[in-house]
């Protein structure tokens, strides 16, 4: 099965997840290396065959030969159908991208509020429009998941009430904090949106932590999900400063 060819897909490179599937699509032989390019250095000639409004929503793939771009599920889907044949046909079925469609769109217009890290110094920002829809969609899963790791935390030390003061008066206190200096009405959803991200990690962490059964773990564990979420919040604060159309 060959590398695919003549093909660039263009990632977001304020966002780890992108950075992280695009590098392994280069590290497993999928695409070449030339066939992956951050956003902020896209080159004019790529740049100009895009929907650049869609591309903020949706990872652009251009193909050099056609000109022929493919966005989002239809890029990643064509990419993994052409290395591998077999995957590629189960992807074409129309209820898998149906299936993943809604989980695609709320992972990628929510990618800067999950991720928490600052747009690129220069060069084109992709960063996507605030979607009102999938950002509820974000405080909903943060909560059900901070909901969780209370109840992780009552199971482990009986005391459910330090998880709930930690995973919901810290974000609380550092959005109302940062509200009074956001630029936008956006920058101010955007702020809560990133609150939600660093709850989601801090509660996955606590979950995942008090799986040990131990007591003194337990109490590591808590520490250590603590400065997480205080380092999170703290690298998140440039959202407020932030102009957002």
């Amino acid at each position: 099965m060959a590398t695919v060819n003549q093909q660039v897909i263009l990632y977001d490179d304020s966002c780890p997840m992108c950075r992280l599937y695009t590098g392994a699509f280069v590290r497993c032989g999928i695409l070449e290396p030339a066939g992956r390019v951050a956003f902020s250095k896209v080159p004019e000639a790529v740049r100009r065959r895009l929907d650049l409004d869609r591309a903020r929503r949706e990872i652009p793939l251009c193909d050099l030969e056609s000109d022929r771009v493919r966005y989002g599920l239809d890029a990643l889907f064509f990419v993994l159908g052409e290395r591998f044949p077999t995957f590629g046909r189960i992807l074409r079925i129309p209820a898998v991208k149906v299936f993943w469609t809604p989980i695609y769109f709320w992972i990628s217009f929510n990618r800067r509020m999950l991720a928490g890290f600052p747009p690129p110094a220069e060069g084109l920002d992709c960063e996507p429009p605030l979607h009102r829809g999938f950002w509820a969609a974000l405080l909903a899963v943060a909560a059900l998941a901070g909901r969780g790791a209370v109840r992780a935390s009552a199971a482990a030390l009986d005391r459910p009430g330090i998880a709930a003061a930690v995973l919901a008066g810290l974000p609380l206190l550092w959005w109302l904090a940062g509200v009074a200096r956001a630029r936008s009405v956006d920058a101010a959803l955007k702020g809560a949106g990133s609150a939600a991200g660093a709850v989601l990690a801090t509660s996955l962490l606590l979950m995942l932590g008090l799986l040990i059964p131990s007591a003194a773990a337990a109490g590591a564990v808590h520490g250590l999900a603590l400065l997480v979420l205080l380092h999170e919040l703290h690298r998140r604060s440039w959202v407020f400063r932030r102009a957002v159309g």
